[in-house]
């Protein structure tokens, strides 16, 4: 009986929609239970991917591999890690240690993963050491220093220490010089006296010198099977009793993990800090958010609109401090980014033209205090109609016509005792840009001047809370009119109108006439939740900005803050933790994924790997956890008596260790439960990421 049996196996890999490459095709052979089988070829000819099938790397697109007459290929994910950990052992070229670890630790490590103790382990190691005559004086000597052929024969005697009956090699001495690898592949000969050595190398030399079979692949196929030497080799029963698994072992590697880390992940440790005392912060306000004060933050007429910016920061040599600076988008991301968040309408940024303090007239006194604010359009969903209390909406988009706010109504009422509907008022603003056609002319010079009458046909009631009066007006209006507008200094020279409209798609992202942004206007006002969907998922470098947004932000802050209504600010607390720590894990696995790769490939189970990282976010939770309740006291009494000087509110935040809720020492308890929950919860997303890393990917050998 044969030990392995490939049959009509195939592996197809998918290049491109249209394209294929036939890494293996029909390979049919078998493999007894010892002796020294080489598998030869160029590069590409399939001969690893043989490898990769025997050591469950890789599955066949058809056929079967049959180990000990079972199909490995069904498998269970417990039976994969248990094949990988005591049947088949796997050398690679570039040895895959654990390079931070001594020599004994590396080779112990698969009998403790298979359920030994630290002791036996130990012992088991050694006597593989002194079986192979490895000085003693290499055994506490971490992998990170030995030479290429010490690694590889520390690399040989791990993959031996659980007994398994086959070992598969992929180009064992590819990264050795001659002498070691002399050394390394006497070792393997040694070895495939009792054992099955299936090895795949490009050395010709070796491969004859040291081979019973020699099987010779091409283009996935195999064109030769070349026995040397033909013995009649008996089945053997394996009747190896394995340990039950236990996970002693993984407590030394989260240690390593954490003592490695510990400094880099000291923001990490002062974030859970923050978010636990500003959790134990909320709890203190205790009683939840009114529902309704978003509702009346909705109430803004402009709320739809945002500005789109790109910001950049370049440190100060030998300095803290960083200078920013702030860039019009490209197009090209502009266009990216319309279609991730196409419920904008995405224009250019006419507030160099119509600035929001341009100067507003009645007659020739000047109106103080009021702004001036774009909305789309007087005529579509981008507007919310319902808000209007008097008179009409302009009938088209022409610049001339606007509305005003309750505000800016009650401010002309009161002050100039004119009613403001239909009133007609004056706004000017100036503005110069200079053209340079080349470095050696003299620049162009224009000067934009806007001074023109604007009738309010309406009025619109917003919530007022730090409101200014306003004046709205239609940016496809406004547009029209500057499109309307030549610069003549520049038509002059051009021998051509260039409007100032079409002036801004001609200067740089940083000249100021583009005001560094895009506007950005909702397509649909009941749409209000997707601003602030947009505002908190969009990545550096791009920022939104909305003033209606941050209105809202800063009425919903002191409402809570005087109503007691912060739980959900809860919320987002523990869900910035749970982001916190699953980035930690996330980060932490993808620096790691690697040495979990060889962790697998040696029989470790994702469980296993689960739980190094789950025990790294415990312990930076915990740690956490305990300066949280040591400063979370003294930073409330902080805050309460800052609050108490700009706000006028007395012990705001009424926060007690022994006693809430008639249950002493409520609060800590109920933080630490849930500290823990998160650690769970958030750990778990790395894990999920590591379900699509193949052990082939990662180790980019066999």
């Amino acid at each position: 009986m044969d030990l392995f049996v490939l049959s009509h196996v195939n592996k197809i890999y998918k290049i491109d929609k249209k394209r294929t490459f036939y890494a293996l095709r029909n390979v049919t052979f078998s493999l007894p239970y010892t002796g020294f089988v080489s598998i030869v070829g160029k590069s590409g000819c399939g001969k690893s991917t043989c490898l990769n099938m025997l050591s469950l790397i890789d599955a066949p697109s058809s056929g079967n591999v049959y180990f000990q007459n079972k199909d490995i290929n069904k498998f269970n994910d417990n039976k994969k890690s248990a094949y990988l950990l005591n049947e088949i052992g796997i050398i690679f070229q570039n040895f895959h240690l654990i390079e931070d670890e001594d020599v004994i630790y590396n080779i112990m490590l698969p009998y403790l993963i298979s359920g030994h103790n630290k002791k036996e382990a130990h012992h088991a190691a050694e006597e593989l050491l002194k079986k192979f005559q490895i000085k003693k004086d290499l055994y506490k000597q971490k992998c990170d220093s030995l030479s290429g052929g010490e690694k590889q024969r520390i690399a040989i005697l791990r993959s031996l220490i659980n007994n398994p009956l086959v070992l598969v090699c992929d180009e064992p001495t590819g990264a050795l010089d001659k002498t070691n690898s002399k050394i390394v592949m006497d070792l393997l000969k040694n070895i495939s006296k009792e054992k099955l050595v299936v090895m795949v190398s490009h050395n010709k030399k070796l491969v004859d010198e040291y081979s019973d079979r020699i099987i010779e692949m091409c283009d996935g196929k195999i064109i030769r099977d070349n026995y040397k030497i033909t013995t009649d080799i008996k089945y053997v029963k394996n009747e190896k009793k394995h340990a039950k698994r236990a996970s002693n072992w993984l407590n030394h590697i989260s240690f390593k993990n954490i003592k490695r880390r510990f400094k880099r992940n000291i923001f990490t440790i002062l974030s859970i800090v923050f978010g636990l005392v500003s959790t134990y912060i909320v709890i203190g306000f205790s009683l939840g958010k009114d529902k309704s004060v978003i509702n009346e933050s909705y109430k803004q007429f402009d709320y739809g609109s945002a500005t789109l910016s790109k910001e950049t920061s370049k440190p100060i040599s030998n300095s803290v401090i960083s200078i920013s600076q702030t860039f019009k988008p490209s197009l090209v991301e502009k266009e990216e980014l319309m279609e991730k968040f196409d419920q904008f309408f995405y224009v250019d940024n006419l507030d160099a033209f119509i600035s929001p303090v341009s100067t507003i007239l009645i007659g020739e006194n000047i109106i103080e205090n009021i702004t001036c604010y774009p909305i789309y359009s007087f005529e579509d969903q981008s507007i919310d109609k319902q808000l209007l209390i008097r008179g009409k909406f302009p009938f088209s988009n022409n610049f001339a016509h606007v509305v005003i706010n309750k505000s800016a109504y009650e401010l002309i009422l009161n002050q100039y005792k004119i009613n403001p509907l239909n009133l007609s008022v004056r706004i000017k603003n100036q503005f110069e840009t200079i053209y340079y056609p080349s470095d050696e002319l003299e620049g162009i010079k224009d000067t934009f001047i806007l001074d023109t009458n604007l009738t309010i046909d309406g009025v619109v009631d917003e919530f007022s809370f730090l409101d200014t009066p306003k004046i709205f007006y239609s940016y496809i209006g406004a547009a029209d009119y500057l499109n309307s507008i030549t610069l003549n200094n520049l038509s002059n020279f051009v021998h051509r109108d260039i409007s100032w409209l079409s002036r801004i798609e001609m200067i740089s992202a940083n000249d100021p006439l583009s005001s560094y942004s895009y506007r950005l206007f909702l397509k649909d006002s009941n749409n209000k939740d997707y601003l602030k969907k947009v505002i908190s998922t969009i990545n550096a470098p791009f920022v939104l900005t909305s003033g209606a947004f941050i209105r809202e932000s800063s009425l919903i802050e002191l409402v809570n803050a005087a109503d007691s209504t912060m739980k959900l600010f809860l919320v987002v607390i523990l869900l910035g933790t749970i982001f916190i720590i699953g980035i930690l894990s996330f980060f932490c696995y993808n620096e790691d994924k690697k040495r979990s790769a060889i962790l697998s490939a040696i029989g470790a189970r994702k469980g296993d790997i689960f739980s190094i990282y789950i025990n790294e976010s415990l312990f930076y939770v915990l740690i956490g956890y305990l300066i949280s309740l040591l400063i979370t006291i003294p930073i409330t009494n902080l805050a309460n008596s800052i609050i108490s000087k700009h706000y006028y509110f007395h012990s705001i935040i009424n926060l007690s260790w022994d006693k809430f809720l008639e249950v002493p020492f409520f609060i800590p308890i109920i933080v630490f439960i849930t500290c823990i929950f998160v650690a769970l919860i958030a750990t778990l997303f790395p894990m999920v990421f590591s379900k699509k890393i193949s052990i082939k990917d990662e180790l980019q050998n066999i």
